[in-house]
């Protein structure tokens, strides 16, 4: 579904469908403010000896102020507090449940590939607790439901509808569009490898979007496959798990193709960009000819 793309900066909202592969994801919206954007879409790496399933999933980013985090005052907090009422009724009506997990993870559970490194502060914020095991809050909703759906996958009802909100922290250089906390608002199926998952979860945000009051023709559902991609990652030979780590850099870049264009792009796949502040970000280090693939 296209229309223009305006309704997101109205409504201070970013959504995204993504249908993809699912063991426990490492998947993440980049909240951006005032316009639609794509996800992530990092590898499902953990395990625990349950097959692959699939998840369709819609994600609503509200976006406050701030400078590094959101500060909502009274008002705000109301009206916030109206519109995650609307959310929750389409998605009850849809027969979704309420999940809520918490806001610290055993840093393994959230699935980062973090190899060499003594801190994993990778896009996270991590602490040691007295055992010395590495904790870090949640940079997005769907990997601690991936926890959750491994830790009790027996008894959960398939395929398994839930949605759940909160605040989600990455640790990012904050900047225009981009805070270290905003709150996220997602809806997932599990376990259903039928297209009706995903016709149903883009019918469901719609509905939620028209809810609030953005009229349709004023807002943008953006769909993401994971197997396209995970195909283009076997073609540029990044597949396998010796390349997670690199895929996610990868994926990551093409994630700002809408913020940095097809040059920036190109050297966040290569050596690396240094943006206007002079901060360096590393690549991928790919190849030319994988580049252009």
């Amino acid at each position: 579904m296209q229309a223009p793309q305006h309704a997101d900066a109205r409504a201070g909202m970013v959504v995204l469908h993504e249908q993809r592969g699912f063991v426990a994801p490492e998947a993440a919206v980049q909240a951006a403010h005032g316009e639609a954007v794509a996800a992530d879409g990092a590898e499902a790496e953990v395990g625990d000896g349950i097959a692959a399933e699939v998840v369709s999933e819609v994600k609503i980013a509200a976006i406050g102020g701030g400078l590094a985090s959101v500060e909502l005052e009274a008002g705000e907090l109301a009206a916030t507090g109206r519109m995650l009422d609307v959310i929750r009724s389409v998605y009850e009506l849809y027969g979704f449940e309420a999940l809520e997990t918490p806001a610290i993870e055993y840093t393994d559970a959230l699935g980062k590939f973090l190899p060499d490194q003594d801190r994993p502060n990778e896009g996270v914020f991590s602490f040691q607790d007295d055992d010395e095991q590495w904790l870090s809050l949640r940079y997005d909703l769907t990997a601690p439901l991936a926890r959750f759906v491994a830790q009790n996958f027996d008894r959960l009802p398939k395929p398994y509808r839930s949605y759940r909100c909160g605040p989600v922290y990455r640790n990012e250089k904050p900047g225009p569009g981009r805070f270290r906390q905003f709150m996220q608002f997602d809806a997932d199926t599990v376990g259903s490898a039928s297209p009706a998952a995903d016709a149903e979860i883009c019918m469901m945000a719609a509905d939620a979007l028209e809810k609030l009051g953005i009229k349709r023709g004023d807002y943008v559902i953006k769909i993401n496959s994971r197997k396209v991609l995970d195909g283009v990652m076997q073609a540029i030979g990044l597949a396998g798990d010796d390349n997670a780590g690199r895929r996610l850099i990868v994926l990551r870049a093409i994630d700002k193709l809408d913020r940095l264009g097809p040059d920036g792009v190109r050297q966040l796949l290569g050596d690396g960009r240094k943006d206007d502040s002079g901060d360096f970000t590393k690549g991928a280090g790919l190849s030319l000819q994988a580049i252009d693939t």
